[in-house]
């Protein structure tokens, strides 16, 4: 089409990544330009907020990167420690995605 513009996205980080998929959502041409060529060995991140899990329930791919995380029974209390293994000094207790089941009693 004449006069159709494009956009190019340098990086493919999460920002680069979110903004390639909201615009090719509303039709805009994208190409995503990333030097690395291949992904990282290790993860940059360890947690997801639940803002960036809104955006990705809206665009429907959560349940996909849920299922990659840790289990939902998982702890996820943070806690502080004087040396690795050692006598813990403060916890903070933070709830799981899902709580174990009930005992039977049995």
């Amino acid at each position: 089409m004449a006069g159709e513009r494009g956009v190019i996205v340098i990086g493919a980080g999460p920002c680069g990544l979110m903004l390639a998929i909201e615009l090719g959502r509303r039709g805009i041409p994208v190409i995503v330009l990333e030097e690395k060529t291949s992904p990282a060995g290790f993860p940059a991140a360890n947690a997801t907020q639940a803002r960036t899990m809104e955006h990705y329930r809206r665009l429907g791919f959560a349940d996909e990167i849920r299922a990659l995380g840790l289990p939902a029974d998982h702890p996820t209390d943070i806690a502080y420690f004087d040396r690795y293994t050692r006598h813990e000094l403060a916890r903070i207790r933070l709830p799981r995605r899902r709580r174990h089941a009930p005992s039977s009693g049995a």
